[in-house]
């Protein structure tokens, strides 16, 4: 993996197959980027190439600010010079991670649910189903203190956050959907099989 350095707050990565991410860096995060493998990059550099989706191969790794050049971990170190922090189990193939506060929540595909300190890479509590056999693609989104996750049944759960799992809602769609929901203009957008939805808050009369 290669970091690309862009200007006085770095928060690119590039992985060596051309895939990459960017965003801008939350609080719990600064000084600091936080970057996910490619599913089909080698976790170790000892390792083989991946190229199954079994979710314990993927990992996930805190870059620390002005790094450069190659930030690869070696043999079986978990951190160096330019990584803060790596969790070599810890990534989805699918949906995206989500930092919520100083937590980084995990949603992967087969229905479990994980959450990471984002300072430390502690774990702050291993796999959680959301419900037996639901599925997901979609990446999950927070909002007042929860976070939510659309399945590809079109269910969407609603998930506490904080240090405890617990799933306190789901609201049904009925109806197939494999897209990452929207936010914009104070509007939330749901995009399924054959319908798009767009949710917000009533007007005040």
């Amino acid at each position: 993996m290669r970091f690309i350095n862009n200007g006085e707050m770095p928060h690119t990565i590039a992985a060596r197959d051309g895939s990459w991410s960017t965003g801008t860096l939350p609080p719990a995060l600064m000084g600091c980027v936080t970057f996910r493998r490619a599913g089909h990059v080698p976790i170790a550099l000892h390792r083989p190439p991946v190229g199954d989706r079994g979710d314990h191969r993927r990992g996930t790794d805190k870059g620390r600010s002005g790094a450069s050049g190659d930030i690869s971990l070696r043999g079986s170190e978990t951190a160096n010079r330019f990584i803060a922090w790596s969790q070599p189990q810890a990534a989805p193939y699918n949906p995206s991670q989500i930092l919520y506060g100083d937590v980084l929540y995990t949603l992967l595909d087969r229905g479990f649910f994980t959450a990471h300190d984002a300072r430390t890479g502690e774990e702050i509590y291993s796999r959680r189903r959301i419900a037996v056999g639901a599925a997901f693609t979609a990446s999950p989104w927070a909002y007042d203190g929860k976070v939510f996750a659309l399945s590809e049944d079109g269910d969407a759960y609603v998930i506490r956050a904080g240090r405890t799992f617990e799933v306190i809602g789901r609201n049904p769609l009925d109806e197939f959907t494999m897209a990452t929901p929207a936010i914009a203009q104070g509007s939330l957008f749901i995009r399924t099989r054959s319908k798009l939805y767009r949710i917000a808050e009533a007007a005040a009369p």
